[in-house]
């Protein structure tokens, strides 16, 4: 059997062999050397007619979770795909048949590149976009010192859940203390995120305090898909005023020297004065209200990529219907917005 090569418009090579799945191999073989591109060499063509189009790359590919030793990931499928392959810093790591996967067994506080391939029974894609994925530093008894506090202007309601923490925020700033402003403004949110580490084995107990409504969470290891509403704050305090309410503290929560644990807290601002803190009672009795810096870890957000490919699938003289291919981000897409 006769196959033929094609690169670009003009050159044409004959490649004899008795095996398309041969011919196949040549081809990933060429492309992956750098012989031709995506965009030179999109098809392979048989005598019989039958054609083999180059797989699409994986799209949108995240970061979706870290601990000290690990990076997750997460990736929109590619249409056709037997699997795909993982690269870290360009060498192939992993493998799979998900479009999510958690690379364990790397170093603490330090940065990786990313890449994934998708590959079927012809070959394998080029890459993805690369995404950049630190682990956390490694906690014994101390954090970086840091965490990020988001701010969101014109909020104009009474309900938390009116809030809009799934869209990026107006601003943020870097805070040493699990502490926000006092008496900052009005009509707006915060949030305050990132990783607590734990310097003792055993029960602690937490606290909010700030004006309007305030909430607490906790996860129960690095995680933030794991976070559970610990406070519930309902009525406002002064600043640092921790017993006003029984509302403000938590119940006891056993945490693990030496553990990180992704920790959350929200506040909405109507008028008047406002402020927002969190502290916390370790084991061995000793108060920290706030939590100082030396506790914190920055949590780094991705917030909702774009949504892609929008096209118009209909539309009469009084409605146009839109289609187009799902944004991802790190806590969930729960809508969109059309302009």
């Amino acid at each position: 059997m006769s196959h033929q090569f094609y690169q670009g418009r003009y050159s044409r090579v004959h490649i004899k062999s008795n095996s398309l799945k041969v011919f196949a191999f040549i081809f990933v073989l060429f492309f992956n050397t750098g012989f031709c591109s995506a965009n030179s060499f999109p098809l392979m063509k048989s005598e019989l007619g039958s054609i083999v189009q180059a797989i699409n790359p994986p799209a949108n590919l995240i970061v979706n979770s870290r601990t000290t030793g690990s990076v997750g990931l997460q990736w929109t499928a590619s249409a056709g795909a037997v699997g795909y392959r993982i690269y870290r810093d360009a060498t192939l790591v992993d493998s799979t048949t998900a479009t999510t996967i958690v690379i364990n067994g790397l170093s603490p506080n330090t940065t990786y590149i990313f890449k994934v391939t998708a590959y079927d029974n012809a070959g394998e894609s080029i890459a993805s976009n690369a995404v950049s994925g630190a682990t956390l530093l490694a906690c014994a008894s101390s954090g970086s010192g840091t965490i990020p506090l988001e701010t969101w202007s014109d909020i104009v309601t009474t309900k938390m859940t009116d809030v809009p923490f799934n869209t990026a925020p107006t601003r943020v700033n870097t805070i040493t203390l699990f502490e926000g402003p006092t008496n900052a403004a009005d009509n707006y949110a915060s949030r305050i995120r990132g990783y607590v580490c734990a310097p003792l084995s055993g029960n602690y107990t937490f606290w909010i305090a700030g004006d309007d409504q305030c909430q607490l969470f906790i996860s129960t290891n690095a995680d933030p898909s794991n976070k559970i509403r610990i406070i519930t704050l309902d009525a406002w305090t002064r600043s640092r005023e921790w017993t006003k309410y029984a509302t403000q503290k938590s119940a006891p929560v056993r945490l693990e020297a030496g553990h990180q644990y992704y920790i959350e807290a929200i506040m909405r601002e109507g008028t008047g004065g406002d402020n927002f803190a969190v502290g916390w009672q370790l084991p061995d009795g000793r108060l920290e209200r706030p939590i100082p810096g030396t506790r914190l870890t920055p949590f780094v957000p991705t917030y909702p990529s774009a949504p892609a490919a929008i096209t118009v699938t209909s539309k009469t003289s009084t409605e146009v219907s839109l289609r187009w291919k799902a944004a991802t981000d790190d806590g969930g897409v729960t809508g969109y917005e059309i302009f």
